[in-house]
């Protein structure tokens, strides 16, 4: 798979433990975690797309005075030429508690008749 990481790499308790006792200590399989250190720069970079994408919501966000959701961002977006994930929107709005109309305690409020239904027992 991939090369084992360097004695003197980035995680300080290889170069003191060793790699092996290290992996039998956490319980992790040698390739698995290879790959994980391996993939360390690209989820820097995610995160930082991430957090350049929060600051660009909060744009579209605090522009709309917090009426915008998910859903209108995502459009305006689009529309600024952002090609995004709905689901990805969702996960970095929720992280710094950025939330629309609805989600805010706003919500459906019930119709004049609701208190006059009837429901079986």
């Amino acid at each position: 798979m991939g090369r084992r990481p360097a004695a003197t790499g980035s995680s300080p308790g290889i170069a003191v433990f060793g790699v092996t006792r290290l992996y039998g200590v956490l319980g992790v399989r040698c390739p698995g975690f290879c790959e994980w250190h391996a993939a360390a720069p690209a989820r820097t970079e995610r995160a930082a797309a991430d957090e350049r994408l929060a600051a660009e919501i909060g744009e579209v966000h605090a522009g709309h005075r917090g009426a915008y959701g998910r859903p209108r961002i995502v459009v305006a977006l689009r529309r600024r030429g952002r090609r995004v994930n709905h689901e990805r929107v969702g996960r970095v709005m929720r992280e710094p508690g950025m939330v629309g109309p609805l989600a805010g305690g706003g919500g459906l409020r019930p119709g004049p008749m609701s208190s006059l239904r009837r429901f079986r027992t």
